[in-house]
């Protein structure tokens, strides 16, 4: 959606898709007092389709908190993933498309540390695909856009999941000549997502890097330790056990 005056139809596709999905009909929507939402088509298909459409009092965007609060978070989100990633702010698109595709994915307390995902298909998300926003991404170019002796690969930037526009594949970013593709067949090099932030995994506080697959000695050695004292725990555990019969 570029402008607000595509809302209506927005809805229109998103009522279609819910309904479909899950097999149940939208009976209320709140929304503020924005023109988007006060036209004429609008009233006449919600009356129509036996919706009831709720406004919020003007500057009082509290009484419509849980999507105020969510348009909040994924604003962070992508500021900060932006930031971090040392995109420009064109990319915003990209950035919250991202946040909400990875939220979606994430149990929240309040589902009872369930996922929407799982609320909303049934079955658990797949995350092992899940790649750092703004990290350096080589596609695969395919033989037939190719020359024998041409690179097989092209260097872009990871934008997002083509999921949420219906494409099973990454999004990326060729600064080449700065426009959008969609691959399946991706090499990421998450150890520096731009040169503005390079990360450093080696600096990383964490007992397994999952980049490198390599583990920090006094992190191991905590491990063992503390497992060595649980078993002496146990053994001991034991014998006051076999005493006492």
């Amino acid at each position: 959606m570029k402008s607000k005056v595509g809302a209506f139809n927005a809805f229109k596709t998103y009522k279609a898709l819910a309904e479909n999905q899950c097999q149940s009909q939208i009976k209320t929507i709140r929304t503020d007092n924005g023109g988007e939402y006060c036209s004429t088509e609008w009233k006449t298909f919600c009356k129509t389709q036996g919706i009831r459409h709720e406004f919020t009092t003007s500057y009082n965007p509290q009484q419509n908190g849980v999507a105020e609060r969510k348009n909040r978070t994924l604003l962070d989100a992508s500021r900060s993933m932006l930031q971090v990633a040392g995109l420009q702010n064109k990319f915003w698109q990209e950035a919250i498309s991202t946040a909400c595709y990875l939220q979606n994915r994430s149990p929240h307390k309040v589902l009872g540390l369930n996922t929407p995902f799982f609320l909303w298909f049934g079955r658990k998300p797949n995350v092992g695909h899940l790649k750092i926003f703004g990290a350096i991404a080589y596609s695969h170019i395919s033989p037939k856009l190719r020359k024998k002796l041409d690179p097989h690969s092209i260097k872009c930037i990871m934008v997002g999941y083509g999921e949420s526009e219906g494409i099973k594949g990454y999004k990326l970013f060729n600064p080449q000549n700065n426009k959008f593709i969609y691959s399946r067949s991706v090499i990421f090099d998450e150890q520096i997502v731009s040169p503005k932030y390079p990360i450093n995994l080696q600096n990383i506080p964490l007992i397994h890097c999952v980049n490198n697959h390599e583990y920090r000695k006094e992190h191991v050695n905590n491990i063992r330790e503390s497992l060595e004292l649980e078993e002496s725990k146990k053994k001991r555990r034991a014998k006051r056990y076999i005493k006492s019969r």
